[in-house]
This record gives structure tokens, C-alpha cells and sequence, in this order.
């Protein structure tokens, strides 16, 4: 397994508030300045969680500075809220100073004088034009999709994206999962002979209504000759299994009585011949015939056709082709490089037209044991965060065929550096690609990140509808300080 060193940028990261690792469980064995709050040592001084006290947390998006929550960016902290007393008319100038009716808050001093500026959600004419908070609005989004939100009268309303449903069959991903109908489709088998019989080997999920050419029965043994189907009697003037029912003739006159014939379907694939008997009555039941049977994916020619796992629906995440379609895997927690991994064993590489396909995946590292190192090391660099990632192509699969893709950018449209696996990357032992990104974190922010994932061929066709699997783990390993990172 390879480990790719990769940088993020300090300024995306968040300040989080997590309650450091303790040093000792009394007063005698925290550091100088130090005490014990809840068994672990802090600092009164700097604790996002113990600010100036213990059990003292400071509101989200402030730091601890000398005991005293206190605002970045120069806002001031008025309640639990990180404000600007130089234009907020609710604390202008200082907090709980409110501006009186028709008055604006300009450089922290009430004035009934109005200075364009740039027009904010605060129910407040900031540009001066007559008209209270006119043409402000923001991003925000849903599972579904990204939509707007419109500023009236100081207070956002509701975010114009489709939020997500109860899954219905109507050709739409009404929860908004990724996947379409699951669950609630129903299957339907082609009828190509039109005698309203279906083929079991050929399926598709639909809505209501069967489609086109099928219908809701998988009775038909041969769905190429319309004279085939259970609904037709048997013809003891040929040697076919009219009625499907898995006998050839059965009921007809026969001789000699006490002979016996081959009957059934065929030999091919997992079907077998089975025998029958004449009887004076005509031919017995046909009895060890194994018959076509559904083709599903294990490696068998279950329809008895002379090919193996065709036709076959790809697997219920077949929309995740493209970055904007990644399908989101469980949040990958900061844990220890022993911990298991995280599997998914559900994902294929399956096109029914039989082109290679193309899978996209999210994963969220999320850490939580390590934005507070304790003093002296406020935003100092810890050294290194790792994600760990391991593919492996399904059972007999050429491996070379297969390839692992791993990004660490803002978005789908700006995927920073692009990692894939090679030859080096191969454990011939765990039969499985294995690669490791590390990444140089800051001491107190919050060093999370998302990352996108990325499964295909390596220019021959990698199709399989056997499932391959995807496990993946998130640990910090190393410590704190530049020279430690050197």
C-alpha cells in the first residue's frame, strides 16, 4: 500500500469545539496553569468548552481568548451572537444598543443620514433606494438538488429546492437517494411472441401498466413460437413441451409400453434431460428434468440459453456515472489505523449494453478527537491525518482490468489532485488495490474533509455483475508541532 502526501487549505477548515484529551486526573498532574475540569486537564484560558470556567462553552463560531469568548473578523459577542456594532441597528455601537425607528446604524452611531452600502437580510434599507432588504438572497440545498432563499423583511424563507420524499414508482428519485422506483417497481418479462406469455429470462421494472411488449407473467418456456405457452394443449404429433409443464407429449398414446424416453429441456447450462415412461394410458410424467429457470448473477447459464449472467438489470446505484451523481457512503469517524473497515459490498461495474461503466462514491473523514492538542499547542500543525481506501475487484477477475480513483477538492468542479492506483498499489495477498492519503492538519480547527472516490476500467471493459467491494478507514497517527511534521 502507497501513501500520497497531499496539502489542504488552513482556510477552509472550521473552528470546532471539542473538549481536549486529558493529562491527568487532579490538579497535581495537569501542566502549570492548568486544572482539572471533568477528569481531564485544560486551560481555563484557552478551552473552547471550559472558557474561563469550567463547563463554560463558548457559542459556535468564537475562541477562547484570555478566559473571555470572543469573536474573529472584529465582531463583538452580544449574548450568544457574533455581531458588527459598527452597522447592526440592534447593537450599534455596543451591544443592546438599538437604533430608533428610520434611524441606520453607520460606523457604530445612529444616524438618520442614509450611506449606501451593500444591501444585507436585516430588515434594514442598507442601500439607501426606499426598499427594505430588495434582491438579497443565497445558496442553499436539499438532498435533492441546490436552490435559492429570498431575504423578506430580515428573515430567509424557505430554500426552493425539492426536499426529499417517500419513494413512489414514477420513473423519479423521489427521495432523492440516487436511485429510482426501488423498491416499489414492479417487474414485468418480455412477451416477443405476443401469445401474453413472458419470457423469465428477459425483465424489466416499470410503473403500473406493463410496458410495451411485456407482461406480468414469466410462464413462457419459448417465448419465439406463439403455440408455445401453458395455455395451449400438448401436441402428441411432435416432440415439443407444448404446455410447459416440463413434460414433452405427456398423455399421448405411446409404444411400446414399458419404453422410455429422453425428455425435458436440454443439456445446456444448468438444465438437464430427465426420462419418461409409456404407459398404456400414453406417456408418463417427465421426471429429473431440470428446466430454464430466471438468469440471476452467480456465474450460471440459469435460462439455459448458452450464455451466462446476460441481460441482467444493473445494480440499484447505476446513477452515480458522474461526480454530481457520487452515491454518499457512511461518514468514515476518526478512529485508530487497527480499527476495521468500513465495506460496502453492494456496488458493481454493470452496464447492460455491456460497455464499461463508471462508479462515483463520497466519503466524509470526519475528526473529532484532536482540534484541541492542549497548551502550548494552540494551531500548531499536527502530523498526519490519513484516509485509507481498499478495492477489491470481484472473485476471477482480472485486476488489471480494475482501477481506484481518489480526490480531495472543494467540489465536483474543482477535484484538486487526482490519485489512482497502480501496480504498486496491488496486495496480491488481500487480492484487493490499497491506498493511503495523508494530510497536515492544524491544532484547535477542525481538519475534516470530503473526499471523492472514483471505480472503473482501465481501458478494457471491467463489466461484472458480481458485486466488488469498497473499505475504507479515517485515523490520526503522529503528533503536534513543526518539528515533529518535519
Amino acid at each position: 500500500m502507497s501513501t500520497r502526501l497531499f496539502g489542504i487549505a488552513l482556510g477552509t477548515a472550521l473552528l470546532a469545539g471539542v473538549v481536549a484529551w486529558g493529562c491527568g486526573g487532579d490538579d497535581d498532574g495537569c501542566a502549570p496553569g492548568e486544572q482539572t475540569c471533568d477528569g481531564h486537564c485544560v486551560n481555563l484560558s484557552t478551552d473552547f468548552n471550559n472558557c474561563g470556567g469550567c463547563g463554560r462553552t463558548c457559542p459556535a463560531g468564537t475562541l477562547c481568548q484570555a478566559g473571555d469568548c470572543t469573536c474573529s473578523g472584529g465582531l463583538t459577542l452580544c449574548g450568544t451572537t457574533c455581531v458588527s456594532t459598527q452597522g447592526d441597528p440592534a447593537n450599534c455601537g455596543s451591544c443592546g444598543h438599538v437604533c430608533a425607528p428610520g434611524e441606520y446604524c453607520r460606523a457604530g452611531v445612529c444616524t438618520s443620514e442614509c450611506t449606501p452600502i451593500d444591501e444585507v437580510c436585516n430588515n434594514q434599507d442598507d442601500d439607501c433606494d426606499t426598499v427594505i432588504d430588495n434582491g438579497v438572497s443565497r445558496s442553499c440545498d436539499t438532498p435533492c438538488e441546490v436552490g435559492t432563499q429570498t431575504c423578506t423583511n430580515g428573515i430567509w424563507g424557505e430554500c426552493s429546492a425539492r426536499s426529499p420524499t417517500t419513494e413512489v414508482c414514477d420513473g423519479v428519485d423521489n427521495d432523492c437517494d440516487t436511485a429510482t422506483d426501488e423498491g416499489v417497481g414492479t417487474t414485468f418479462y418480455r412477451d416477443s411472441d405476443a401469445d401474453l406469455y413472458g419470457d423469465p429470462a428477459v425483465t424489466q421494472v416499470g410503473c403500473a401498466a406493463p410496458p410495451a411488449g411485456y407482461v406480468t407473467n414469466d410462464d413462457d418456456c419459448d417465448d419465439t413460437d406463439r403455440l408455445v405457452n401453458p395455455g395451449v394443449p400438448e401436441n402428441c404429433a411432435n416432440t415439443i413441451d407444448d404446455d410447459c409443464d416440463g413434460s414433452t407429449d405427456n398423455g399421448c398414446t405411446c409404444a411400446p409400453t414399458g419404453g422410455t424416453e429422453a425428455c425435458g429441456h436440454s443439456d445446456t447450462g444448468e438444465c438437464s434431460l430427465g426420462s419418461r415412461t409409456c404407459t398404456a394410458a400414453g406417456w408418463g410424467p417427465c421426471t429429473g428434468a431440470v428446466m430454464p429457470a430466471t438468469e440471476v448473477c452467480d456465474g450460471l447459464d440459469n435460462d439455459c440459453d448458452g450464455a451466462t449472467d446476460e441481460a441482467l438489470p444493473p445494480d440499484v446505484y447505476e446513477t452515480n456515472d458522474t461526480c454530481a451523481q457520487a452515491r454518499a457512503l457512511p461518514r468514515a469517524d476518526e478512529g485508530y489505523s487497527t480499527d476495521p473497515l468500513t465495506m460496502v459490498t453492494d456496488a458493481t461495474l454493470l452496464k447492460t449494453d455491456g460497455s464499461a461503466d463508471v462508479d462515483w462514491f463520497t466519503v466524509e473523514a470526519s475528526e473529532w478527537s484532536h482540534p484541541d492538542c492542549g497548551w502550548p499547542w494552540e494551531f500548531l500543525p499536527q502530523c498526519y491525518f490519513v484516509l485509507e481506501i481498499n478495492l477489491t475487484p470481484p472473485p476471477g477477475a482480472t485486476h488489471t482490468n480494475w482501477r481506484m480513483c481518489i480526490y480531495a477538492g472543494d467540489d465536483c468542479t474543482d477535484l484538486g489532485t487526482e490519485f489512482c492506483t497502480d501496480a504498486a498499489d496491488w496486495n496480491a495477498t488481500a487480492g484487493a488495490y490499497q491506498m493511503a492519503l495523508a494530510w497536515e492538519g492544524t491544532c484547535y480547527l477542525d481538519d475534516s474533509w470530503t473526499f471523492r472516490v472514483k471505480v472503473d476500467s482501465t481501458g478494457s471493459p471491467a463489466s461484472s455483475c458480481t458485486p466488488y467491494r469498497l473499505g475504507y478507514r479515517f485515523y490520526f497517527e503522529g503528533g503536534a508541532g513543526e518539528i515533529y511534521c518535519e
